[in-house]
C-alpha cells in the first residue's frame, strides 16, 4: 500500500469493516450506551438475576431472551419474570426522572 491508500484506508469508508476505528458518531452512541447500560446496573445492583442479565445484554445487545435464559441457565418462566422485575425497575426509574426533571 502507498500513503495514500494507507491514509484512505484508515480514515475512509473502510473504517465500518475495521472495529478498531469508529466513526465520531459510533463514538458517541457507545458512550451514551455505556452510561446508560451502567446506571441500569446500578438500578438493579441488589438482585444478582438481574445484574447478570444486564451484563449479558450490555456485551451483546443482539441476544434474545431464550439465548440469554440459555446461557444463564434460567427456564423460560424465570426469565419472563426477570424481565418483568427489570421492566418495572426501569419504568420507576424513568418516572421518577420525569418527575425530578419536570420539578426542575
Amino acid at each position: 500500500l502507498n500513503d495514500r491508500d494507507l491514509i484512505a484506508r484508515v480514515l475512509g469508508a473502510t473504517h465500518e469493516r475495521n472495529s478498531f476505528y469508529a466513526a465520531p458518531d459510533k463514538v458517541e452512541a457507545l458512550a451514551d450506551y455505556s452510561k446508560l447500560t451502567r446506571q441500569i446496573l446500578e438500578l438493579v445492583k441488589n438482585d444478582e438475576e438481574l445484574v447478570a442479565i444486564v451484563r449479558l445484554w450490555r456485551s451483546d445487545p443482539g441476544l434474545k431472551p431464550s439465548e440469554i435464559a440459555l446461557a444463564l441457565k434460567l427456564t423460560m418462566p424465570g426469565m419472563q419474570a426477570a424481565q418483568k422485575r427489570l421492566r418495572r425497575r426501569l419504568r420507576d426509574w424513568k418516572e421518577s426522572n420525569d418527575k425530578r426533571n419536570r420539578q426542575g
